[in-house]
């Protein structure tokens, strides 16, 4: 039961965290993948709220919030490494990011829940 709550919102916010990269970033390339990914403040704010009802849902509250603050903090990380490896957000670079939080986020929900 918990393995799942566990992957549910780490799912969610791994995609928040690519909504969140591509707002950060510009695309890298003008002709990339990272072109495809338009977000605006409406879609940002509608991942937000996604997430973190999903999160709530699955998680509670305190865990949620012990969620989200990893997931933004390593989308931002990351943000940071495309920024400064590759000049922007690439379709690679939005992968990463999706890879990183969800890795970052089961562990933080897993090590909580012990």
């Amino acid at each position: 039961d918990r393995a799942l709550r566990v992957l549910i919102a780490a799912g969610a916010l791994s995609r928040l965290a690519a909504v969140l990269h591509a707002r950060l970033l510009k695309p890298a390339r003008a002709d990339g993948l990272g072109t495809i990914l338009k977000v605006t403040t409406t879609r940002t704010a509608l991942a937000v709220v996604i997430a973190a009802v999903v999160c709530i849902a699955v998680a509670g509250p305190a865990r949620a919030g012990l969620a989200v603050v990893v997931a933004v903090a390593v989308a931002a990380l990351s943000a940071l490494g495309a920024r400064a490896a590759a000049g922007g957000s690439t379709g690679d670079t939005l992968g990463a990011t999706v890879a990183l939080v969800e890795v970052a986020v089961c562990l933080a929900l897993v090590g909580s829940w012990r």
